[in-house]
């Protein structure tokens, strides 16, 4: 069983990681090279619906099985050992998301953590 993989250059200069939680999640990060257009980063939540940015930053969108929401991202770089947080957020235009980065050093390694689904499941609404 492998705990994490690595993807590089989904975009120029632009890879993910993804790896396993201790408490059996998955996680994943994008990391962004020195000098890469962090403008490039996009994806898309295919069967959802509202999608929308609430007033906490997170992502929130329906789903057949109820509403999710997706935790602010946390973006940082590592500077001389030591984690230096960079202001972040979503950008939602239709169904595709993008962020949005405050000033960082572009010649360091950038990393987004766009944080775990958050889910808010009502088994009621479920169909089977």
């Amino acid at each position: 069983v492998y705990r994490s993989l690595y993807y590089e250059n989904l975009w120029e200069g632009v890879g993910a990681h993804f790896y396993g939680k201790e408490d059996g999640g998955m996680k994943y990060d994008f990391l962004l090279e020195p000098g890469a257009d962090a403008s490039k980063v996009r994806f898309r939540l295919n069967g959802v619906s509202d999608l929308r940015i609430n007033a906490d930053g997170e992502l929130e969108f329906e789903t057949a099985f109820g509403p999710l929401s997706k935790g602010k991202p946390y973006t940082y770089q590592l500077i001389d050992g030591q984690e230096q947080e960079v202001n972040c957020k979503y950008i939602v235009k239709g169904n595709e998301i993008s962020f949005e980065l405050g000033a960082y050093d572009p010649t360091y390694e950038l990393i987004i953590d766009p944080v775990a689904l958050l889910l808010k499941l009502d088994i009621k609404k479920a169909e089977y």
